[in-house]
């Protein structure tokens, strides 16, 4: 028996596609935990169609070299990226400044001023109703609530 022709398949392809995607995201750190597992499995099939003669060579050779650069790739960026902040913060300016517990009841006291018409109208016409409401006539917790905690 002499050499089979190649079989004609997709998967070569399929295996370039998610090797371009894993590419893509190897070098972001968001995106590295997916780049990671997508180029290991682009490389595995990418691979397992080169050593079965599935459709053409070429792409299937491009598609584990691909999927393997970038699966090692997202692991150098996340194993790097894990070094940096296990060393402590990272450098620069936070980017969400936390609140102060004064600031933040001020916000909150702002909030409830704010919506205490509506609620008491809510109250009202939920007692018009017959229904017995377990909040106060403003919405907020009733006197038996705040002796409770």
């Amino acid at each position: 028996m002499g050499d089979a022709e190649p079989r004609s398949s997709r998967l070569p392809w399929a295996a370039l596609a998610f090797a371009c995607a894993a590419a893509l995201a190897c070098w972001n750190p968001l995106a590295a935990p997916l780049g990671l597992p997508v180029g290991i499995a682009a490389a595995a099939i990418g691979w397992w169609a080169f050593a079965r003669r599935r459709g053409t060579r070429g792409v299937a050779l491009a598609a584990a070299l691909l999927g393997g650069a970038a699966a090692v790739a997202a692991g150098g960026v996340l194993a790097a990226t894990s070094a940096r902040l296990a060393a402590g913060e990272p450098p620069g300016e936070a980017v969400v400044a936390p609140r102060s517990p004064a600031e933040v009841k001020g916000l909150l006291d702002a909030a409830a001023a704010r919506t205490r018409p509506a609620r008491t109208r809510a109250a009202r016409q939920l007692e018009a109703t017959g229904a017995r409401p377990d909040r106060a006539a403003d919405g907020g917790p009733s006197d038996g609530d705040l002796e409770a905690e």
